[in-house]
C-alpha cells in the first residue's frame, strides 16, 4: 500500500512537472509569447549597435586628433640646429630626383 502510495504520487509529481512545461512551451508559440521573443532579441541587437557606433565614434575622433596633430606638425616651419649638409644621396637631390625613375 504504501509502495503505491509512493509512486503514485511520483507520478502525479511528473505530470505537474510536465504539465507545467507544456504550459510554458505553448505560451511561447502564441502570438504574445513570439512577440516577447522578438522585442526581446530586437533590444539586444539595438543595445549592440550602439555600442558599435559609440566605439565607431570614439575611434574616429582618435584618429582625427592624430590627423590634426600630424598636420599642426608639419604646418609649422622647421628651425635649422646644425649646420646645412650638401645631401650624397642622388634620389633626394632636387636637380635630379626625376632621372631615377625605374631604377637607371
Amino acid at each position: 500500500m504504501i509502495r503505491r502510495l509512493f509512486w503514485m504520487l511520483v507520478g502525479s509529481a511528473l505530470t505537474l512537472f510536465a504539465l507545467r512545461k507544456l504550459s510554458r512551451a505553448s505560451h511561447a508559440f502564441t502570438p504574445e509569447g513570439i512577440a516577447e521573443r522578438v522585442e526581446g532579441r530586437v533590444s539586444e541587437l539595438e543595445a549592440g549597435a550602439r555600442a558599435f557606433a559609440a566605439e565607431v565614434r570614439d575611434a574616429s575622433r582618435g584618429r582625427e586628433a592624430e590627423l590634426r596633430a600630424a598636420m599642426a606638425a608639419a604646418a609649422r616651419p622647421r628651425r635649422a640646429t646644425g649646420p646645412v649638409r650638401a645631401s650624397t644621396d642622388q634620389g633626394t637631390n632636387p636637380t635630379n630626383r626625376h632621372d631615377n625613375k625605374d631604377g637607371r
